[in-house]
């Protein structure tokens, strides 16, 4: 690899974060640093499965004189979304209760466990938002992925940090990147591909003083389809039948795959595209396979079009 070519890693680690594993509020009980992995990881499936959902839009607030972080969400929006109308709001993206978005981002002034702003430099009037705050299920923003610029946030592995509790919230909070002199570059993100290639893509553009960390999952995209469920196989001397409920998407279409190694093994593409929601594989191997079936959609965003895969709903033959 090149001396200027970067890979980008993820992190998702709650250890010494006191202030989210107690969160002090009524009904809800402290939640160790396994607890709170658990949490991360049902989060993350939940997500990839779309059981739950962000709409396509992003919010912003810059609490300084900063014009990067307004561009670089329109940016954003526009590479992930699409462009006319760029949806984009601006405000705080750590009092969205009430309203959803798949990205949010934040120019604030930054501490250990805290972001916050100071409107006309009077420190009376100064809003904050502490790590805290985030563990409490009444003040959870519904965000799913942030970019923060703050003193202090390059500093993820303290107490408390703020970062980290961003994505410590029991519902929402997937991904959060600490941006400093960061344009982000994620036209490979807007073309189906994790958020892992667009930070990468970000590091290798070459900016001399580009800062940038990822906590969450790196292999986490932004456009999901829901997936097939209840697949079934009926199963004689020569064929294997496969059936599935389909997914709610529109104009979606299936693959089928096959593995005589498990999930271990790679996966054959046994079909073309379906659109019914059978298929019969007339020549399987004798012995145990793994069959796969996922969804396909084609998507259109403002850095292109794609055919996106759902994720695989599975079942073992053993014939």
């Amino acid at each position: 690899m090149p001396n200027n070519q970067f890979l980008a890693v993820g992190r998702v680690d709650f250890a010494n974060m006191p202030a989210v594993n107690t969160t002090n509020v009524p009904g809800v009980p402290p939640k160790p640093e396994i607890d709170l992995l658990k949490q991360y990881l049902n989060k993350a499936r939940g997500f990839r499965n779309r059981t739950f959902q962000f709409r396509d839009r992003s919010i912003f607030q810059a609490s300084y004189d900063d014009g990067y972080i307004p561009a670089d969400t329109d940016r954003t929006t526009s590479r992930l979304y699409g462009f006319d109308p760029i949806p984009a709001d601006a405000g705080d993206p750590f009092t969205s209760t009430n309203k959803s978005y798949l990205f949010g981002s934040y120019a604030g002034y930054g501490n250990q466990d805290n972001i916050r702003d100071i409107p006309n430099w009077d420190p009376t009037v100064a809003h904050y938002h502490y790590s805290a705050d985030l563990a409490d299920p009444r003040k959870e923003p519904i965000v799913g992925f942030y970019l923060l610029s703050a003193s202090y946030f390059g500093e993820w592995q303290v107490a408390d940090d703020f970062l980290r509790a961003t994505i410590a919230t029991p519902t929402y909070g997937l991904e959060a990147m600490y941006g400093r002199h960061t344009t982000l570059l994620l036209e490979a993100s807007g073309l189906g591909e994790p958020i892992a290639a667009g930070v990468t893509r970000t590091i290798n553009n070459g900016s001399p003083d580009v800062e940038i960390s990822l906590l969450g999952d790196p292999t986490l995209r932004f456009q999901i389809i829901i997936p097939p469920s209840n697949l079934v196989a009926t199963t004689n001397q020569s064929s294997v039948s496969l059936n599935w409920t389909p997914t709610s998407e529109a104009n979606a279409l299936y693959f089928a795959y096959r593995s005589t190694n498990g999930l271990n093994g790679d996966f054959l593409k046994l079909s073309q595209a379906l659109t019914a929601t059978s298929f019969t594989d007339n020549s399987p191997p004798a012995g145990q396979k793994m069959y796969q079936v996922r969804a396909a959609k084609l998507i259109t965003t403002g850095s292109g079009s794609f055919t996106n895969l759902s994720q695989a709903v599975f079942i073992t033959v053993n014939q």
